[in-house]
């Protein structure tokens, strides 16, 4: 344990909430519902997007609403380390019909090999995590979205890396994603927290000793 981590008891259960809606932000009622039974809570991807412009606004708005209502409240800002999400103002040209104008941000992201041209899933593109310059700005982009949000720390998604889409490279692509996470925890603080999704598994092998992995044991 942290003194950084959410409040923890074996008394009650705790619980971990993570949630998100793109066309509004929480009801007053809401935010004091959700405070009622948690002091862990993460942000998702575009929450108030609609309503306020950028994630990092939503979280924000929401990170302000709990810590007046529960100060010890721990709030997490999310960012996704394999999609680039344009969800954010740092990222809202990694969208199709914007990248192109954006050359330093498109040579950011993965290429098909087959086609020649961007490869995305449902219009959402390709981090490139063995680019050494997507990495600084990665890492950069992700403390400043904590600190402009106002919260804790960073919940970080998908930290594979597409490393089967490059099987000849796949260990270095492991290596260059827990490098990755390494500096983004240095650049936050050494009292943010940084949990990962998928930190467990042996494709992030290298994440693993710089994530906050194991306070997730007791919310689970």
């Amino acid at each position: 344990p942290q003194d950084y981590f959410p409040k923890f008891s074996w008394e009650v259960t705790p619980q971990y909430f993570m949630f998100g809606d793109t066309q509004r932000t929480l009801l007053p009622e809401e935010v004091r519902s959700i405070a009622a039974r948690t002091d862990f809570l993460c942000i998702e991807k575009s929450h108030g997007l609609r309503s306020l412009g950028a994630a990092e606004l939503g979280a924000r708005h929401e990170a302000v609403a709990f810590k007046q209502l529960k100060p010890g409240i721990k709030i997490l800002f999310y960012f996704n380390s394999a999609y680039a999400y344009p969800f954010t103002s740092y990222s809202k040209e990694l969208s199709p019909d914007k990248i192109g104008r954006n050359p330093e941000l498109k040579q950011f992201l993965l290429v098909d090999p087959e086609t020649g041209k961007l490869a995305h899933r449902r219009n959402v593109f390709f981090f490139d995590v063995l680019n050494p310059e997507f990495r600084e700005w990665w890492s950069d982009t992700v403390a400043k979205g904590v600190s402009d949000s106002g919260c804790d720390g960073a919940f970080i998604d998908q930290m594979h890396g597409f490393a089967w889409l490059r099987a000849d490279k796949s260990q270095e692509v492991q290596r260059a994603m827990g490098e990755m996470m390494a500096t983004l925890k240095r650049k936050m603080g050494p009292d943010k927290i940084l949990p990962g999704n998928n930190a467990n598994q042996a494709i992030a092998k290298h994440v693993f000793p710089v994530i906050d992995a194991n306070m997730f044991e007791h919310y689970n």
